[in-house]
């Protein structure tokens, strides 16, 4: 199981980033908190179209989106500039934006022994005030009972879940459900199925309809599931679809998390 996605509360790195908690006790009506996804723009990110380095403004200046998820596969040259992540953390709050969490792939695999490898790893990443989560992304962390089976094992305060509304392919290592899969994990169930574990909320997108609505993904139907749940965190905006570009793609998910969200009682 090669994602896994770190939650910083008060840290980054090894450079201190404040971010306020994920997650409340829920006291009547929740309003809707969208974060973006740094790999929403992976592609222009990739090709030098965009500077990851200007992730926050581009976040808030372009998308009026106060709140963020990094991906550390932009920044693996600086992953101990102490002095590069010091200077992100003064960008961010200079956009006024919160830094909420890091998806981290390709940094080992903990699956072999998941229980125990997760956590140690919860145990040393709470000396530093740091959460982590497992998001599901393919094979068995793409089964939402075994992964909440095991974070009620580790019982530890600071693991926990974080939701994807697609990647429920159960025989794909990656795990996305844009194209076919032979066996597919119910994106309904496993998202109620983590919810009560979540420390974050990834909102995958692929392509839309006319009327702007995904095409794989009942948003309808999602957004209800969270809006009933105590989760009352950020939601975040993971466009990866292959028709709109991913401006487009960006804007049309967050009108539709709008609509769909305003539409629920």
């Amino acid at each position: 199981m090669k994602r896994r996605t770190f939650i910083s509360r008060v840290a980054l790195g090894a450079t201190a980033i404040a971010a306020s908690p994920l997650v409340s006790c829920s006291t009547g009506a929740k309003n809707l908190k969208i974060s973006l996804a740094q790999w929403s723009l992976h592609r222009a990110f990739f090709e030098g179209k965009l500077d990851a380095a200007d992730f926050a403004a581009i976040a808030m200046d372009t998308y009026g989106i106060d709140a963020i998820e990094y991906v550390n596969g932009f920044y693996m040259d600086s992953a101990r500039d102490e002095k590069f992540w010091s200077n992100m953390k003064d960008r961010a709050a200079k956009a006024g934006v919160k830094s909420l969490l890091m998806m981290v792939d390709d940094e080992g695999d903990l699956g072999a022994a998941i229980i125990d490898g997760m956590g140690r790893l919860a145990e040393y990443a709470a000396q530093s005030d740091i959460n982590i989560v497992i998001e599901n992304h393919g094979l068995y962390s793409s089964d939402a009972q075994l992964i909440a089976n095991i974070i009620k094992e580790v019982n530890l305060s600071n693991f926990g879940s974080f939701p994807d509304f697609g990647n429920w392919c159960l025989s794909a290592k990656w795990g996305t459900t844009q194209g076919d899969c032979d066996r597919v994990y119910d994106r309904y169930q496993g998202v109620s199925e983590l919810l009560p574990y979540a420390k974050a909320v990834s909102a995958k997108s692929y392509n839309f309809n006319e009327q702007g609505e995904d095409t794989k993904i009942d948003y309808y139907r999602m957004l209800e599931i969270v809006k009933r749940s105590d989760y009352d965190g950020y939601i975040g905006i993971e466009y990866e679809g292959e028709v709109l570009g991913e401006h487009e793609g960006i804007l049309t998910t967050k009108a539709l998390m709008e609509k769909a969200w305003n539409s629920i009682p």
